[in-house]
């Protein structure tokens, strides 16, 4: 039995191929360990229909990772929060900075109309005295004894008299 190849229609009906021309026939390709013959497969192969469990199983994994970037990320959400509060910190320091700013303007100007108070900020931080004026130079933490010999002065008070005791 002898098979002939036929192609499509064209103009003027199925057009055969031509007859093997006789003589030898073509050598045939081998593999170089075992001289057979290799032999291509007939059809592709179907391949193995997705099942469900494992579409679910990358969807999950995919989600994880992503919602893992979103939160953990650079630009993330923990970076987010880390931000804000950076900024409302940054916020209330440039707030308080206002208010000092104000401030100082207010005792510079309070300086520049006020002779008195330049007086008092020449004695009191400058150590300056005007001719005829007694100096009394006290040691640091003079204030807290002398809070503390007071209060030990002054004793338990009586509950019906209200009066300091007299020792």
């Amino acid at each position: 039995m002898r098979f002939e190849r036929i192609q499509g229609p064209r103009r003027g009906g199925v057009r055969r191929s031509p007859a093997p021309r006789p003589g030898p026939a073509p050598p045939e390709i081998t593999t170089p360990t075992d001289r057979r013959p290799v032999q291509e497969p007939a059809a592709r192969r179907e391949s193995k229909p997705v099942s469900v469990w494992s579409v679910l199983a990358a969807s999950l994994v995919l989600s994880a990772l992503l919602s893992g970037f979103f939160f953990l990320g650079d630009r993330g959400l923990w970076d987010l929060r880390r931000q804000r509060g950076r900024l409302s910190a940054l916020q209330s320091e440039v707030a308080a900075l206002h208010d000092e700013n104000t401030r100082l303007e207010e005792e510079v100007a309070r300086l520049r109309t006020d002779p008195a108070a330049a007086e008092k900020i020449a004695r009191e931080e400058l150590n300056f005295v005007r001719p005829g004026d007694v100096v009394l130079v006290l040691p640091k933490g003079w204030t807290d004894k002398a809070a503390g010999q007071q209060a030990a002065m002054k004793g338990p008070l009586k509950a019906d008299s209200g009066s300091p005791e007299k020792k």
